[in-house]
């Protein structure tokens, strides 16, 4: 099954609920665009009263980024604070041997930390969690590269490379104690760690909610004089927003894509509106949304930021949350987005769930958390059946037959060979394109 990940910029930013009692708190400017908005909805809700919706404007904010900055901080001192307790214990030199860290031990140095005011005080509960689903993560990508390892021969070195025996030369030292000595030593050097605060994960698609708000866009429009004018206009855009990130405020992050990849943004939004709209009766298993996991992290700024209308003061221009920028990475499950896909995941879901049923039933006295597990299997199961609105497009069927071989090399050009191993040959229509 086929996950991608995808990237957007965030720009982050509070929501403020419209009202004509609010109204009065804006600019002039402003007071007429606003007013213009609830007229225009105001007609269109006594034609429509029972569906009538509140209406929220998001505004930027460089409040929100500082205090997310500072989150951040937080919550990378608590994962390297982490590091260097389980790097002390006396069971370390065992587990690196092992290749594992319990998870009990774990578990124990993180509630010991989480309990302290440092951290306790001033982290949701979400940086809490992420630090515990890093571990995690680092824990499989571990294991991935083992298997990796294992699967490839030793490569020999150039021996007369003698830039590389040169450096060798200037760091070989003899007087180590043991490996861990060494380690120690080494690590620091050959570690390439970026500046920037570890990200925040989310493994679950519904800690993330998918909005729709109003907010303030410039345009530039030229005049019969020639001269360009400026615009400004109320439009919808899309944003999200993170559960467990803060606490007791409200912050939203609009979302700025590549129009590839804004079609995939809105379905997480209709699946979203989907799963909170849809009554008891008509749920929908949250595991077909095509949204599977996301990360929250800074990097560099963009040379050329979009978002131009956004003064900063000169005091805090240079300040880490205004020089880096926000970004979310989705990952998504690619058969989800069409129709014959999510039967596809269907099925292989609903056979997962009737063979976790069938050994379920042959306990003849199941206790109590069995009996609240098997009742969960059943009610998922029973969601699998709902379908999601998808779209209709034909899965790609490849050919076994044909393999392609890609070599990169520093100083070459990249090499590329389709061959058809039944016949050792390029595939016919492949010399067609290729010509």
């Amino acid at each position: 099954m086929s996950i991608i990940t995808i990237r957007c910029r965030l720009v982050a930013g509070i929501k403020q609920q419209i009202d004509k009692k609010r109204i009065n708190n804006f600019s002039e400017e402003d007071r007429a665009l606003l007013q213009k908005l609830l007229d225009e909805k105001s007609h269109t809700d006594r034609d429509k009263p029972k569906n009538k919706e509140k209406i929220f404007l998001a505004q930027s904010s460089e409040d929100v980024r500082q205090n997310l900055w500072q989150l951040f901080l937080i919550s990378s001192t608590l994962i390297d604070e982490l590091l260097d307790r389980l790097s002390q214990h006396p069971n370390f030199q065992t587990w690196r041997q092992q290749g594992n860290l319990p998870d009990d031990e774990l578990k124990a140095c993180w509630l010991e930390l989480k309990t302290s005011p440092l951290y306790d005080e001033k982290l949701p509960g979400r940086f809490f969690s992420s630090v515990q689903k890093w571990f995690g993560t680092k824990r499989k990508e571990a294991r991935r590269l083992e298997k990796q390892l294992a699967g490839h021969f030793p490569r020999g070195r150039d021996v007369q490379d003698k830039t590389l025996t040169s450096c060798l030369e200037t760091i070989n030292r003899d007087d180590f104690a043991d490996d861990l000595e060494y380690m120690l030593w080494h690590n620091p050097i050959s570690r390439n760690a970026p500046p920037l605060p570890h990200p925040i994960e989310f493994n679950s698609n519904t800690d993330l909610r998918w909005l729709k708000l109003y907010r303030k866009q410039y345009k530039c429009k030229r005049a019969a004089s020639g001269e360009s004018i400026e615009l400004i206009e109320l439009t919808q855009r899309l944003f999200v927003e993170f559960k467990g990130l803060t606490r007791g405020n409200n912050y939203i992050f609009e979302v700025y894509c590549d129009r590839r990849q804004l079609d995939i943004f809105q379905q997480f939004f209709n699946d979203d509106r989907l799963l909170r709209n849809s009554s008891s009766e008509d749920k929908y298993s949250s595991s077909l949304f095509a949204l599977r996991s996301a990360h929250l992290l800074w990097d560099r700024k963009e040379s050329q930021d979009r978002y131009r209308h956004q003064t900063l003061p000169i005091q805090t221009a240079n300040e880490p949350w205004n020089t880096n920028q926000l970004y979310l990475h989705c990952s998504i499950k690619t058969k989800s987005l069409t129709a014959e896909g999510m039967r596809e995941i269907q099925q292989q879901k609903t056979q997962k769930v009737n063979n976790i049923l069938a050994k379920q039933s042959k306990n003849t006295d199941p206790s109590i958390d069995q009996q609240q597990s098997q009742r969960k299997n059943q009610t998922s199961l029973a969601l699998l059946n709902r379908s999601l609105p998808r779209h209709s497009r034909p899965l790609y069927q490849g050919n076994p037959q044909i393999i392609v071989g890609l070599i990169f090399a520093p100083v070459r050009p990249i090499y590329l060979a389709v061959v058809d191993v039944t016949t050792g040959k390029t595939p016919s229509k492949i010399k067609a394109i290729s010509s």
